[in-house]
């Protein structure tokens, strides 16, 4: 009976130590931006002066319109830009 339960522990012990292995961390990616450049439509309106280092991309296109109708970056969290700035207004 003592050498069952010896080898019971033996072998339980072996185990848990078989199963102890360092996590594998993963690197973390970088940051991945997409400078496809968003073509716009300016109509007859000039086309403005805009810096080569900051030319539109659709990234950032989708961020801006991300963040314009964000109620979370008000002081209190319930109003956002569009919340004035009304489309059908010209945004003004």
């Amino acid at each position: 009976m003592k050498i069952k339960s010896i080898s019971i522990i033996l072998i339980t012990t072996a185990i848990f130590i078989a199963s102890c292995k360092d996590d594998v961390k993963e690197e973390p990616q970088g940051l991945v931006q997409d400078t496809t450049p968003y073509m716009l439509d300016y109509g007859n309106f000039p086309a403005p002066n805009i810096a080569n280092d900051n030319q539109l991309t659709i990234q950032g296109v989708k961020l801006g319109r991300m963040l314009f109708y964000e109620k979370m970056l008000s002081g209190d969290g319930e109003m956002a830009c569009a919340s004035c700035h009304l489309q059908e207004f010209a945004f003004t």
